[in-house]
């Protein structure tokens, strides 16, 4: 939360870069993450993304077959917008015998509201509303995965009759990477970004987070 640092995110995103935080979550957080997605591996499913970068109303599919990544709705997310009471009034947590995932929530929840705050994004008020669908989700990729070159998300102009339907959209997407630290390019992963006059390869090793 060092204003400095904040404000280079702000210029950075500002300016159509990716901001790159490393050592985001300690190791002892990313291995309770690792743990996490251990425990959850029967929720995971093929996550059959449409093409988005097709446009606005295709049925194509980016056809990854076995090669797919696998998704899950993180387990705690929910949770971790609105910590829910039980009918007794006792917090019944998913954390309760998971202190450092509560650190990771913690921190996760932090980061939100320091971004939806009127010195950092005040044009993005949604981002501190805890009623919203702000998606969260653990994802992983076999060998030789690959995920195209894609918009995360029209702008509400493009949409046409979808078009501001909805009392938000995404406008900010943020990565944590999970590698641990023998991880080398010769492993590939990483995140491609294009801006207005090429692109740039940014590496994931662990901790690291994009935005």
């Amino acid at each position: 939360n060092n204003q400095e640092e904040i404000q280079k995110l702000r210029k950075t995103i500002a300016q159509g870069h990716v901001y790159i935080h490393h050592n985001f979550f300690s190791e002892t957080q990313v291995q309770a993450l690792l743990q996490d997605i251990s425990a959850s591996k029967r929720d995971f499913v093929v996550s059959g993304l449409s093409d988005t970068s097709l446009g606005i109303g295709t049925t194509a599919k980016q056809n990854f077959g076995d090669e797919d990544r696998t998704v899950c709705p993180v387990p705690w997310w929910k949770e971790s917008l609105s910590s829910p009471e039980n009918e007794d009034g006792d917090k019944s947590s998913y954390f309760d015998n998971n202190f450092m995932l509560q650190t990771v929530s913690d921190q996760i929840q932090l980061l939100r509201t320091t971004l939806a705050s009127p010195t950092t994004f005040p044009t993005r008020p949604t981002l501190s509303n805890s009623q919203l669908d702000h998606e969260c989700y653990y994802s992983t990729s076999t060998v030789n995965a690959s995920l195209t070159r894609h918009l995360d998300e029209f702008h509400e102009e493009f949409k046409g009759s979808r078009g501001w339907l909805l009392p938000s959209r995404r406008s900010l997407s943020w990565l944590v990477y999970l590698s641990d630290d023998h991880w080398n390019e010769d492993d590939g992963g990483e995140l491609r970004y294009y801006y207005q006059d090429g692109f740039v390869d940014y590496a994931v090793d662990g901790g690291v987070w994009e935005v």
